[in-house]
């Protein structure tokens, strides 16, 4: 990593909720559980991008998510992922998100810091073992 990732540290992204990220429950569209995850992952990368080295990259390793609410498809969502805690490569973070009218999930979430190289050699090796 570049720097130290100081604990504190935030993003907030936002996005509109579409008919490809919804799901229909009854007469209801609303935004699934999956789309919801990935923003929060998605949000948590991009903050700590900032931080890495060239060839480094991050994995998530573990995500907690609670859905709390439905958001409408047309809505948009606030994404706020924080940095809760550093140790060594692991990275924890608290995310929520809402929607215009409430809270509509949270998450726990841990990241981890590879080196991109020896990431994508685990990778090609199982491919290479599956070709077999």
């Amino acid at each position: 990593m570049k720097t130290e990732i100081p604990t504190g540290a935030k993003r907030e992204e936002r996005f509109n909720v579409t008919k490809e990220l919804s799901v229909q429950i009854g007469k209801a569209s609303v935004l699934s559980t999956p789309s919801l995850v990935w923003f929060m992952e998605r949000t948590s990368r991009l903050l700590l991008e900032a931080y890495l080295m060239d060839g480094e990259a991050s994995v998530g390793a573990n995500i907690k998510i609670v859905h709390l609410a439905p958001a409408p498809t047309g809505s948009e969502v606030r994404v706020g992922s924080h940095v809760a805690a550093v140790v060594g490569r692991r990275i924890d973070f608290s995310i929520e998100a809402y929607d215009a009218f409430e809270k509509i999930g949270e998450a726990t979430h841990q990241r981890v810091v590879v080196m991109l190289s020896k990431f994508e050699s685990h990778v090609e090796e199982k491919l290479s073992r599956s070709a077999s």
